[in-house]
């Protein structure tokens, strides 16, 4: 009847803003992501190169690491434009990974980075042993995704990073 629509006893008018909302937000979300998958190309991805801190080989599109983000963002910075001129390399980084592996990737970075250590079995965290150098320390911080499928990762400049070249 009009009284039992107007009472609304299942809530699904007062609902509806926020499904609204959240189907909007989904639809950003998964816009931003998708330009960012098609938008990688094979120069984009990971080559195989040698973590500069460690000196570990690190082989192509190889799986996130300490020694991988390292590479990585070392081959960005070797990076140039048409002309040869060197692309800027972003001073922050943030890394997206798949729904459920971020505290994964935040432990691995501390334990390249030396900010923490497992030994027998308990983690421990070393504020003395932070290398001011490594550049695992542009990283700002880690983006779960359910867009990024498991075993990929992406690094991207943190909003307001990058840099155009003065003409």
């Amino acid at each position: 009847s009009l009284e039992r629509g107007v009472n609304d006893p299942f809530g699904l008018i007062n609902r509806y803003p926020a499904d609204m909302l959240r189907v909007g937000f989904k639809t950003d979300q998964y816009v931003v992501f998708r330009a960012l998958r098609d938008g990688v190309t094979a120069a984009s991805n990971l080559d195989a190169g040698t973590d500069p801190i460690t000196g570990d080989a690190v082989p192509a599109n190889a799986p996130i690491s300490g020694a991988a983000l390292r590479a990585a963002i070392r081959q960005i910075g070797q990076r140039t434009d048409a002309d040869g001129n060197p692309v800027p390399v972003p001073r922050r980084f943030r890394v997206v990974v798949p729904v459920g592996t971020a505290e994964d990737v935040e432990l691995s970075i501390a334990l390249a980075r030396g900010l923490a250590t497992i030994q027998d079995g308990a983690l421990t965290y070393n504020a003395s042993a932070i290398r001011s150098f490594d550049s695992l320390g542009r990283i700002a911080g880690v983006i779960e995704s359910e867009f990024v499928a498991d075993g990929f990762w992406y690094l991207v400049p943190e909003a307001g990073q990058t840099e155009i070249p003065a003409l």
